[in-house]
């Protein structure tokens, strides 16, 4: 099975551009189209998962 790496990313809209550079400028790097994903989280009623810290999401 293959492994995801994501990395979520707080930044302020006037420094977005500076971001981008940034990380275009980083080895192994390419700008992409733009992909809409949905995702979808579950749980047990009783919120079993999150309080484990865990999270079983469908993308």
């Amino acid at each position: 099975m293959a492994q995801e790496l994501e990395i979520k990313l707080s930044v302020a809209q006037s420094d977005l551009d500076r971001a981008v550079a940034w990380l275009l400028g980083q080895p192994n790097t390419r700008e992409s189209d733009t992909l809409q994903l949905g995702n979808t989280y579950y749980d047990t009623p009783a919120g079993d998962l999150n309080r484990q810290k865990i999270a079983l999401r469908i993308r």
